[in-house]
């Protein structure tokens, strides 16, 4: 009977993928586990380290007292009154899937995926996409958020909510590159 792949060895494995760079083909050498089983360990791996840290560092509000908090410290830290978020978006560089054609080449004449983030006046997550294919911009990944361009970002369980609450005019997500340099 053949033996399990220690947990320890998993993690390993994952963080070596992270470290170098390099195909499963490759790490094989340096971990001793086939690359068969390495391209299902990592992203095992992956997923269990998201679905952890996620709910400790990722935090959409969720309620119009809790956007009413992000406005206010806002205003209160950066003197910018009714701001939601600090939004930017990165291209990061990939090997696009074969037969893929021109779906992830982006307008910078490179194959990427879009890291797109959003975060609060205390530079904590509220939003994280990843993997959004290169041809898609900043506005075009938030799209896939109905729930947040429709003007209803305050609840994405009640939408009217917002209107009771807070007025959607009062609401603004900037992009980052509105903050000074110096202020990140």
């Amino acid at each position: 009977m053949r033996t399990s792949i220690a947990a320890h060895e998993r993690q390993t494995a994952t963080l070596w993928f992270f470290a170098m760079g390099r195909y499963y083909e490759c790490l094989k050498y340096s971990t001793i586990i086939s690359p068969q089983d390495l391209g299902k360990i990592v992203p095992e791996i992956c997923d269990t380290i998201c679905n952890v840290l996620k709910g400790m560092f990722v935090q959409f509000p969720d309620s119009a007292e809790e956007w009413k908090v992000v406005t206010k410290t806002f205003e209160d830290r950066w003197n910018f009154p009714h701001c939601l978020g600090v939004i930017d978006g990165k291209h990061v560089d990939t090997v696009p899937p074969a037969n893929s054609g021109s779906f992830y080449f982006n307008y910078k004449g490179r194959h990427s995926v879009v890291l797109l983030t959003i975060v609060d006046a205390n530079h904590r997550f509220l939003l994280v996409d990843f993997g959004s294919n290169g041809r898609v911009s900043d506005g075009g990944v938030l799209q896939s958020y109905p729930w947040l361009v429709s003007g209803c970002a305050v609840s994405r369980a009640a939408p009217r909510h917002l209107e009771e609450e807070v007025p959607i005019t009062a609401g603004v997500i900037m992009d980052s590159r509105e903050l000074a340099p110096d202020a990140l």
